[in-house]
């Protein structure tokens, strides 16, 4: 895939992904346990990664959800500038999704 890129650009990419060294066992179990919505309850809007032990997160669903802050990405902006409210916009005209 790198050599359909320009030179300048595949080399800007190169290597860049060998920081990623878990199996990639681990991660599609991961994905799979996820997936089955075993912890929607307590890791729904969470950031996880492979490298986390998820049997023991879940077992501490209550820590998780009394601290809001774990387990979250989140942003804060310099002088307070707003994230929190959600602007009135137009309502988005449907779209009907091939196949459904």
């Amino acid at each position: 895939m790198a050599a359909n890129l320009p030179a300048n650009i595949a080399e800007a990419f190169k290597n860049r992904l060998d920081i990623y060294t878990d199996s990639v066992y681990l991660n599609g179990m991961t994905c799979v346990a996820l997936a089955t919505g075993m912890a929607k309850e307590s890791l729904k809007g969470k950031y996880l990664d492979v490298c986390q032990d998820l049997e023991d997160i879940i077992n501490q669903a209550a820590a998780v959800k009394a601290d809001p802050e774990l387990y979250s990405l989140h942003t804060k902006f310099l002088g307070g500038l707003p994230n929190e409210e959600i602007p009135d916009r137009p309502q988005d005209e449907p779209f009907a999704f091939p196949g459904f």
